[in-house]
């Protein structure tokens, strides 16, 4: 696998981009109130998206390897913009919820999402350069855990 990421983005009209990363097609695109029609996730939102779905994988990746069974899982993210210009995000707060019928070692749930969040999500490690990233637990929509991303600083 190539350490090269690639995507191209092509104007449709307003402010709605078709935006194409290897055989896939997303639609991007801004609020009706800044000109868009609202036919996709703005820049911010991907980003957003990205963060989730880099540490979604990672979880469920590891959940697999520690043969822990689950209903569902879920990320959520928000993140808190500054008030002036440019509007970049000040801080992200994540949730990550699990949902199991049977007993489950809760402390396998915890080193997945600590080491998604510490050594291997490469988005979550690049934002937290720019800002704090603070996440939560939730097993059966209780509460388990609360923490920081945290990652050393690499120059490679």
């Amino acid at each position: 696998m190539s350490s090269l990421i690639q995507t191209d983005l092509h104007w449709l009209q307003g402010i709605t981009f078709d935006v194409h990363t290897r055989e896939h097609h997303s639609l991007m695109d801004g609020h009706r109130e800044f000109g868009g029609k609202d036919r996709g996730p703005n820049p911010k939102e991907f980003l957003l998206n990205a963060l989730c779905g880099c540490s979604g994988m990672d979880v469920v990746s590891l959940l697999k390897k520690y043969k822990i069974n689950y209903k569902s899982f879920d990320v959520h993210a928000e993140g808190e913009l500054t008030s002036t210009h440019p509007k970049v995000f000040k801080s992200v707060q994540m949730k990550y919820s699990l949902t199991t019928d049977e007993a489950i070692d809760t402390s396998l749930f915890i080193k997945a999402v600590d080491l998604s969040m510490t050594q291997y999500c490469g988005v979550s490690a690049m934002l937290t350069q720019a800002f704090p990233i603070t996440y939560s637990l939730e097993l059966n929509n209780a509460v388990i855990h609360q923490s920081q991303a945290q990652f050393q600083k690499t120059n490679t």
